[in-house]
């Protein structure tokens, strides 16, 4: 009577532990839908990024070195917005 009372805690406790995870998948589900809807309507990253990464890449592998910050000289080493968003 003992081994099939323990197999039947076993089988409880299995079931209660895969009925909480279902709980916890099923509140995450929507905050990971509505992260991935803001990112797909947030084309900035692609449309800026990418070409400010494939010309310093380009710049590194044709001369040998990254490009400088900004096109004027002696100005702060900080890149200027107006620079990267024009």
């Amino acid at each position: 009577m003992e081994s099939s009372a323990r197999g039947f805690h076993a089988v409880f406790f299995t079931l209660v532990v895969i009925a909480i995870i279902a709980i916890l998948i099923g509140l995450l589900w929507p905050a990971v839908k509505k992260v991935r809807d803001a990112a797909n309507r947030a084309p900035c990253a692609q449309t800026t990024f990418k070409p400010i990464g494939l010309g310093i890449h380009n710049t590194t592998v044709c001369g040998g070195h990254l490009p400088a910050l900004s096109p004027v000289r002696h100005t702060s080493w900080i890149v200027r917005r107006e620079l990267l968003f024009a």
